[in-house]
């Protein structure tokens, strides 16, 4: 994003800011602008701290406000603890707020540049604060240094604001971490038999790989018990009768499509990942893996295969709706759906790790 973009972006956020919070003042503005660059890099110590203070501040609230999450003007977004209410705990909020916390190299450039765009609203009256009040309190925070600020007692006292910055790739993971998190709380109904399917060159046998990392669950690549290490392949009563006897067993992931047999599968898992990402994602995807070995194929691709493209190519239009349909008829199913490789990451950075189960 340019400077001019991003200018027109913070003036848009401020004035839209105002008209969330009509009673803020100069403070609430440094505030705003303060964690919209530099997000909450300086309040971290460690993960149990940061847990013990959540479950403090969680215990003090009303238990009625609705979940929201609130974008900044940047990079991250206000999560409020009513996500709490919601199925996340407080551990795994505590988690996502540590893997937020870094280091902002331009954060100092950006809050500058920020800052001169609520002293034009200010002098213009579209922030109707008293300048010269603004003026003076923007004056000693910059000879400051520009510390972190708190929340004006006006503030505090109309909005009652209880909130984590996180950054936006976990916070538009927190949805599907919610219910990951509601999934856990069912014990043995948890995950133990899951399947990750989507585009070839989405991303999902990398995310197979990573959340056996995370279960403990042993994995299977239907791409590895079709294809054989000189380009043929079993045949499918071959093919059929290996994928009866994983199914068979309590626990599993099993990566790949396989139109045929994916409604066996589906009635079988209890859990569904469904990468569904942009066609021109896929095929770069598929083009970047060209000369790599990998983990469910016996041989290295040399070409990007013309078929193969063209399947990529279709699978919106021709696979798509007959996974979605078969999702509607599966519904008693925990089902994730990721649209970016970005939420898919940002999903198992925020799962827990202990244990076999989500």
């Amino acid at each position: 994003m340019n400077k001019t973009t991003r200018i027109e972006k913070t003036h848009q956020n401020l004035i839209q800011h105002y008209q969330n919070y009509p009673h803020l003042q100069a403070e609430d503005i440094f505030k705003y602008l303060f964690q919209s660059a530099f997000g909450c890099e300086h309040l971290v110590s460690n993960q149990d701290a940061v847990l013990n203070y959540i479950e403090r501040e969680y215990a003090t609230l009303s238990g009625e406000e609705p979940f929201r999450v609130e974008p900044l003007d940047g990079d991250y977004s206000r999560v409020y603890l009513s996500c709490l209410n919601e199925g996340l705990s407080a551990k795994t909020l505590a988690k996502l707020f540590c893997l937020s916390a870094k280091k902002e190299e331009e954060g100092r450039v950006r809050l500058e540049e920020k800052i001169e765009v609520a002293k034009e609203l200010v002098a213009d009256g579209a922030l109707p604060l008293d300048r010269e009040e603004f003026a003076q309190k923007l004056a000693t925070w910059k000879d400051l240094g520009y510390p972190a600020v708190h929340h004006s007692e006006a503030f505090r006292a109309a909005y009652k604001p209880a909130y984590r910055v996180i950054a936006n790739r976990y916070a538009k993971a927190l949805p599907l971490l919610m219910q990951a998190e509601k999934q856990l709380l069912q014990g043995e109904n948890a995950m133990q038999k899951a399947i990750v399917i989507g585009c070839p060159g989405s991303g999902k046998t990398t995310f197979a790989e990573k959340l056996k990392g995370k279960t403990n669950l042993p994995l299977f690549y239907l791409d590895a018990i079709w294809h054989k290490p000189d380009k043929t392949h079993i045949t499918r009563e071959e093919y059929d009768a290996r994928l009866a006897e994983i199914l068979a067993l309590d626990t599993w992931i099993i990566d790949g499509n396989y139109g045929r047999t994916l409604e066996s599968r589906l009635s079988a898992c209890d859990t569904v990942f469904l990468f569904d990402l942009p066609v021109e994602v896929c095929l770069e995807g598929a083009i970047s893996r060209i000369g790599k070995a990998r983990y469910e194929m016996p041989w290295i691709e040399t070409e990007f295969d013309p078929e193969f493209k063209k399947q990529i190519e279709d699978f919106p239009s021709k696979e798509l709706p007959r996974i979605y349909a078969l999702l509607e008829k599966y519904n008693d199913k925990s089902i994730y759906i990721f649209k970016s490789r970005q939420m898919a990451d940002a999903f198992l950075e925020g799962l827990p790790t202990e244990g076999s189960t989500l």
